[in-house]
């Protein structure tokens, strides 16, 4: 298998090789594309990523050659995006500049990114933007913005229109560097207030914890991305079990995923050793499990340490997992692993890219970028993972409940742990749960 795979490559770059002796920023640019492509893809698609390559080079070489060396990288995006569709993996495909920008994506607990450190939506029938997220240390957070805050005016100007137009208004507000004066209305009476913010530099956020009532605790993990992600859940968690609290929810929704190993030490604090297999092209790339604070690689000759928690935790109590449909990648693997332990999961069917490993690949400085499925995800006993993760209990997280002060699949895990907590003979959540 690898010895084809290094054939096709050495074919791949023979043929970029004989097509150009120079190359155009558009031909650089699939070139990159190609061989990125040929070399680490290894997801469920029966095409041959390397002919595929081949094909779309030899397409960009005649739409290039009236401009010669001058052919602008704007006639390869299109045949890029062509080229990933034509892959037919949909967990692989291109990231225009702009798309990739707002994405954060940069790995470490440090982001190279300027903002206002908030995630929004759009409910057509409400003026505005709903926050859905506001991230810790942010200059939103700084300012008081809250989640379920609806901005309805940027520096007086409304937003009205389309969802697009709405979220170009503050784009551009935040672009301009100055001090941005926000109208914004708050639940429960939607009454307008005025907050003055000014846009920084983010830092990639981290987990955050609240009390939502006596004894219950809410866990909210907006990634995994931080190399420091799996290390604070592990420490709010000591800190709830410290406190008092016999109930938790563990909040992934909007979360799209990060480090895969920050994810299965994020996962042993609530399941006895979560692990995962990674493979290419059915042959076995790597194993990892977490066992007792440490996570290790499994391989023919036993198993090495990556990487140790200084203080792990295990929560033993009842919990549940909130997700819904932005909860991707990282997210989707690590409620999987929580809901085939029994701890039953809230709210919406997730993105469906809980089988892959997917990674970023820059093709130029700050975009565009590939997303190539580089690995297919299995159960430790080699059991494949569905998609997407199936909630227990449908709920649908809706914002314009959230901008009238109600957070709907919240309140249900509310409602679950309550019941959990009064019910006699139903100590199992899953019984609970069938029950509810």
């Amino acid at each position: 298998m690898l010895k084809r795979a290094a054939l096709r490559a050495m074919a791949l770059a023979l043929a970029l090789a004989s097509v150009w002796a120079w190359a155009s920023p558009a031909q650089e640019l699939l070139n990159r594309a190609a061989d990125l492509l040929a070399h680490n893809y290894a997801g469920p698609s029966t095409k041959d990523p390397t002919a595929l390559a081949q094909k779309y080079l030899g397409k960009l070489n005649e739409a290039c050659a009236p401009q010669g060396e001058t052919c602008a990288v704007e006639v390869a995006l299109p045949l890029l995006r062509e080229m990933m569709s034509e892959l037919g993996d949909p967990h692989s495909r291109l990231w225009l500049p702009e798309e990739y920008a707002g994405l954060g994506l940069v790995p470490g607990d440090r982001q190279a990114r300027r903002g206002l450190g908030i995630r929004h939506t759009v409910v057509p029938e409400l003026v505005g933007l709903i926050v859905l997220e506001v991230e810790d240390g942010s200059p939103a957070k700084a300012a008081g913005l809250r989640r379920g805050d609806r901005i309805v005016r940027v520096n007086g100007q409304e937003l009205s229109g389309s969802a697009d137009e709405r979220r170009a208004v503050l784009a551009k507000a935040v672009a301009d560097g100055g001090e941005i004066d926000l109208a914004v209305a708050r639940a429960p009476f939607g009454a307008l207030i005025s907050l003055r913010i000014t846009p920084g530099i983010l830092a990639t956020p981290l987990p955050e914890m609240y009390w939502l009532e006596e004894g219950i605790a809410w866990l909210r993990i907006p990634n995994f991305r931080a190399e420091r992600t799996a290390q604070e859940v592990h420490r709010l968690v000591r800190e709830a079990q410290d406190k008092g609290a016999w109930g938790l929810v563990l909040d992934l929704r909007n979360n799209g995923g990060g480090s895969l190993f920050q994810v299965i030490l994020t996962a042993g604090a609530f399941v006895e050793e979560p692990g995962r297999r990674y493979e290419r092209r059915d042959l076995l790339a790597d194993t990892v499990v977490y066992r007792g604070g440490t996570l290790l690689r499994r391989d023919g000759g036993g198993e090495r340490p990556l990487l140790s928690l200084p203080a792990p935790a295990r929560w033993r109590g009842p919990m549940v997992v909130l997700v819904n449909k932005a909860s991707a990648s990282g997210a989707e693997f690590c409620a999987l692993d929580l809901q085939s332990a029994g701890i039953p999961v809230i709210g919406e069917e997730t993105a469906g890219v809980g089988d892959t490993v997917t990674n970023f690949f820059l093709l130029r400085q700050g975009g565009p970028a590939l997303q190539i499925t580089t690995f297919i995800a299995r159960r430790l006993d080699g059991g494949a993972y569905p998609s997407r993760v199936t909630p227990d209990k449908a709920v649908a997280d809706d914002a314009k409940a959230l901008a009238e002060g109600h957070d709907v699949p919240l309140e249900a895990a509310l409602g679950f742990l309550r019941s959990h907590r009064q019910a006699t003979g139903l100590a199992a959540p899953d019984a609970l749960l069938r029950a509810w």
